[in-house]
């Protein structure tokens, strides 16, 4: 009789692990669908705001080469026969 009891009390205390199981995956499947969203939606917006800010690294790479190319075109002397020039004259 006591391995009886035993028995029962065992079944019944795992059947209320499962109802405890079942009853906080009710609760927080939910949560845990929204979460999820909610973290894709965060990196989608961090991947928008990379790729933004590297086109923005770009343009400014661009404007630094173009100002430079013209500096340095302001102190070529395109008067004077560069080198090659003169060794085609010669």
């Amino acid at each position: 009789m006591e391995e009886k009891t035993m028995e029962v009390t065992k079944l019944k205390i795992e059947q209320n692990i499962q109802n405890h199981q079942r009853e906080t995956r009710q609760i927080y499947e939910p949560n845990k669908t929204m979460m999820i969203q909610q973290n894709n939606l965060k990196n989608e917006k961090y991947i928008k705001y990379q790729i933004d800010q590297k086109a923005e690294e770009q343009e400014y790479y661009s404007q630094v080469y173009e100002k430079s190319m013209l500096a340095n075109l302001d102190n070529i002397n395109f008067e004077m026969p560069s080198f090659l020039e003169e060794e085609l004259i010669q």
